[in-house]
């Protein structure tokens, strides 16, 4: 009988697919908390409760310019704005 001659471990496919796979998890990993350090939370914020509180404001202010029937239009041109409003209100009143 003949026996084969064994191979040394690193010219077999198996250990080197067994090693390749925890490897690309931590490769994976490793560029996750590059993204993840290098961008920041831009959806996050630390002033959370004023900004509610901001848009509660503005939809106050809406409410009561549709009950004044306020309206107008913005048109900006050549570095100018230009507000037209569709009733006259009073000087110092309307701050943009």
């Amino acid at each position: 009988m003949q026996t084969a001659a064994s191979r040394p471990w690193y010219r077999e496919p198996w250990p080197w697919f067994l090693i390749a796979l925890p490897l690309i998890a931590v490769l994976a990993s490793v560029y996750t908390i590059y993204l993840a350090s290098r961008t920041p939370d831009s959806l996050v914020t630390d002033h959370y409760y004023k900004k509610g509180l901001a848009v509660g404001g503005d939809i106050q202010r809406e409410r009561h310019a549709q009950a004044l029937h306020l309206s107008g239009q913005i048109s900006i041109a050549a570095g100018r704005i230009d507000l037209k409003l569709n009733q006259q209100i009073a000087p110092n009143t309307l701050h943009l």
